[in-house]
């Protein structure tokens, strides 16, 4: 993973900008909802994945943590 964010970091301005290019356009075609479960199940296979229930918690070394709704959209207030 490191590996991947250092890659990420020192990628070419031309590059970055086509990969968000691509990122974008699949959103306007496809919708969040099937962004979230293309995003979800390519997670899926990652060991510090934790389920629960509900949510599906994502914590990262760096401690910032995701929490993705499997179901339906959920928004968590304050």
């Amino acid at each position: 993973m490191a590996e991947a964010m250092y890659t990420t970091i020192n990628m070419d301005i031309q590059e970055t900008q086509e990969r968000h290019v691509k990122h974008n356009t699949f959103l306007v075609w496809h919708g969040i909802i099937i962004w979230a479960r293309s995003f979800t199940a390519n997670l899926s296979s990652c060991p510090f994945l934790v389920m629960d229930s509900t949510l599906q918690s994502l914590t990262l070394s760096l401690h910032v943590k995701v929490l993705l709704c499997r179901d339906q959209p959920k928004y968590l207030t304050k």
